[in-house]
């Protein structure tokens, strides 16, 4: 026998390896790879192919936010100052009907031509492989799931096995197919840490790139959000709210800016209550906001006019506050403050009217109807929709 010949047969004799499936680079190979212009679908904050989180607890408004920026990613159109790379949107809102998300969007302006495609009512067992065939097959890029527990349906939320056995085979399915998930998830009533507000495990928050937190100040209509995240660029806790020209919304400012506001039209409100001359420790002592924002609230309506001060601001005798006379009984002395609380000046107001109309800014699935209902039931059970007395519809 030839000598190639038993080399041959030697090797057939001799177990094959098994490929790896593992990549290795190098340093140098991965210092060499080019930046990747796609990575973001919401830059800094959503990467393109993972997961995140956004919490909140119910009627804050997670439901209104996930639908602006739902708009902003259809378009292709900066979000609170970030840029989006533009994406078709899918939403499941999966214990909501139709007209209710109808409303939840209108505010905002949907056309036709946006597209955004909305699943309403409960998820299937095998949703999670419905998804990602639709996702795949309509290439969206980025899915909204509101709410997390309406689509897992965790019989322990609290154990981390099941949650992580549960979720993590979606967002690995998210990564290989470059999508976003975004998971809508409620609170905890009582957390001193907006961080660890989640409920259930911590398998949540551990499994989501990015974990936004919003929520309402105390004693207030403000809203204000900050994310966490392992890549890109936290959000401060910044205070957003309702451009007037646009509707959509927009930073107000930061948080402790949002909290002097608030601050102002209480101090005007006890000062005119309590008469003239009133020491600053009385203002502090009775109004309950944080000290340190009584002051800078103070501060600021004083180089600004709004009050009047006496004293020395020594010990024996300290400045002593009052309205300043053009401004006592003024409404238009409290300050505008243009929060979540209502679309216009930010002092709680009546919400604005609402109508069904303008339905195909919407689209729906093949087997709806125009106006939302299936075609082979009628689901219509109005436009009801739970609002918060701010104006926010929340979708539970």
């Amino acid at each position: 026998m030839r000598a190639f010949e038993v080399e041959r047969d030697l090797r057939a004799q001799q177990p094959k390896r098994p490929e790896l499936r593992l990549q290795f680079l190098s340093m140098k190979e991965l210092l060499a790879l080019p930046p990747d212009p796609t990575r973001w679908i919401w830059n800094q904050t959503l990467p393109a192919a993972g997961a995140a989180v956004l919490v909140s607890k119910p009627k804050i408004g997670k439901s209104t936010l996930a639908a602006n920026l739902a708009l902003a990613i259809a378009r292709g159109l900066p979000f609170l100052g970030r840029e989006t790379q533009q994406s078709a949107v899918a939403y499941l809102s999966l214990d909501a009907s139709l007209p209710e998300m109808i409303e939840t969007f209108q505010p905002f302006g949907p056309r036709g031509t946006d597209p955004i495609f909305i699943h309403a009512g409960s998820a299937p067992k095998e949703a999670i492989a419905e998804i990602m065939q639709w996702v795949k097959q309509n290439d969206a890029r980025f899915v909204i799931v509101d709410t997390l527990q309406r689509l897992f349906r965790f019989q322990n939320v609290n154990d981390y096995s099941e949650v992580t056995n549960a979720i993590e085979p979606l967002t690995e399915a998210a990564r290989e197919q470059k999508i976003h998930m975004m998971f809508l998830h409620h609170a905890k009533k009582d957390s001193g840490d907006d961080l660890d507000s989640a409920i259930g495990s911590t398998a949540i928050r551990g499994l989501a790139y990015s974990y936004l937190h919003l929520k309402r100040l105390p004693n207030s209509e403000r809203r204000i959000l900050r994310s966490d995240q392992r890549g890109g660029k936290n959000i401060p806790e910044i205070s957003i709210g309702f451009d007037r020209a646009t509707g959509w919304l927009e930073i107000k400012g930061t948080m402790e800016e949002a909290e002097i506001e608030e601050a102002e039209p209480k101090i005007m409100e006890f000062l005119e209550a309590e008469g003239p001359d009133v020491t600053h420790k009385q203002i502090v002592t009775t109004i309950p906001l944080r000290a340190i924002i009584i002051s800078k609230a103070i501060s600021k309506m004083f180089k600004r006019g709004a009050l009047e001060r006496a004293g020395q601001g020594k010990r024996g005798k300290p400045f002593r506050y009052s309205v300043a006379p053009s401004l006592v009984g003024n409404p238009n002395s409290i300050p505008e403050m243009g929060g979540m609380g209502g679309r216009g000046s930010g002092i709680e107001s009546e919400k604005p009217g609402k109508s069904l109309t303008g339905v195909d800014g919407i689209r729906f699935p093949e087997n709806r109807e125009s106006n939302g209902n299936r075609m082979e039931s009628n689901l219509n059970e109005g436009a009801s929709g739970i609002e918060s007395k701010d104006g926010w519809e929340e979708i539970l």
